[in-house]
């Protein structure tokens, strides 16, 4: 299952978990070179310092700090770039959206943490070798580590607005209603691709088993991934668009009831998902459970869709840079 609106909160938090952030040499005060416009994100200015971040990240993260890059990683690296700045500022535009701010007990909470870490360091100095060693600037750091609560702070502005139903009797007919689904799954995953297709003829083999007859919690139990406190063969889980797997989802939704998939592939690994009939019952005693799904699903939904309207569009100064040599 996916969480979008957790993956945004760790994207905005990553240099949060270390206060291993990057970049200059004035800690209280941005150069005039951070602050140029790099490209503009949904009519969003993205800064020189905040691009940088996110390609240099996503450049070792992906081949190495040190790499050189051919022309068709350097295209990654750059998309992943501006995927990065659109979720950002896709997270602003929501919260712009909804009214979201953070509440005055929240950014003082926010200042203490921040002056806490810097003074973890030691000195100046050693904040400054740690913050540049993961391309941030102090200002950056100071910012994102602000917008970190927001994701949060936006799911409240979204039920009070009514985007989100609230966990009453309305939530009763969204229970009720194909939105939310119940799935059986079995799911094999590999740890490298020497073993991708060793675990793909696995699950084919298993299929082939629910084909002659076996039944498919008792292949759940042998052969997924899962164990059985995660999923619980008698009664599966209950998820919905935006929850779930893209693969997974998009293969149950269009099964029958106790009917189910051939091998479906994603990202993670090897899925064979079965359909199954709601028990309204045990729905009830893990109803806090579905709903918490629930509303990280319809916070996604409105996050992805913003996130995908967002275009890109460089600036003179943002096309004339030399990413091959960015440093």
């Amino acid at each position: 299952m996916k969480k979008a609106l957790i993956s945004a909160v760790m994207l905005l938090a990553v240099c949060t978990s270390v206060i291993s952030c990057g970049s200059q040499k004035n800690p209280l005060q941005p150069t005039a070179q951070d602050k140029k416009i790099v490209m503009r994100v949904g009519g969003e200015n993205v800064e020189y310092q905040e691009f940088r971040y996110f390609f240099l990240n996503n450049k070792r993260d992906s081949f190495g700090a040190d790499a050189v890059l051919s022309d068709e990683e350097l295209n990654e690296v750059i998309s992943l770039t501006e995927e990065n700045s659109r979720q950002r500022h896709a997270l602003i535009k929501m919260a712009e959206k909804y009214g979201g701010k953070l509440t005055r007990s929240e950014k003082k909470a926010a200042e203490e943490y921040i002056e806490q870490s810097i003074a973890g360091f030691g000195s100046d100095e050693a904040y400054l070798i740690a913050l540049d060693e993961q391309y941030l600037t102090d200002h950056l750091f100071r910012e994102m580590t602000k917008e970190a609560g927001l994701a949060y702070t936006v799911l409240d502005k979204m039920k009070e607005a009514g985007a989100i139903i609230e966990n009453g009797a309305d939530f009763d007919k969204v229970l009720e209603s194909d939105e939310i689904i119940c799935i059986k799954e079995i799911y094999l995953t590999y740890n490298s691709e020497e073993t991708k297709e060793i675990v793909r003829n696995r699950a084919e083999e298993v299929l082939s088993k629910l084909m002659s007859g076996a039944e498919f919690e008792d292949m759940m139990r042998e052969y997924s991934d899962y164990n059985e406190a995660e999923l619980p063969p008698e009664h599966g889980y209950y998820t919905m668009k935006f929850d779930a797997l893209d693969a997974v989802y998009d293969a149950a939704i269009n099964l029958a009831a106790d009917e189910h998939s051939y091998v479906v592939e994603s990202e993670y690994g090897f899925h064979i998902v079965k359909r199954c009939e709601k028990d309204t019952e045990y729905m009830e005693t893990i109803r806090d459970e579905i709903y918490e799904n629930y509303t990280y699903a319809k916070f996604s939904e409105e996050f992805e869709a913003v996130v995908d309207s967002m275009d890109i569009v460089y600036t003179e100064y943002g096309a004339s840079l030399d990413l091959a040599a960015l440093s």
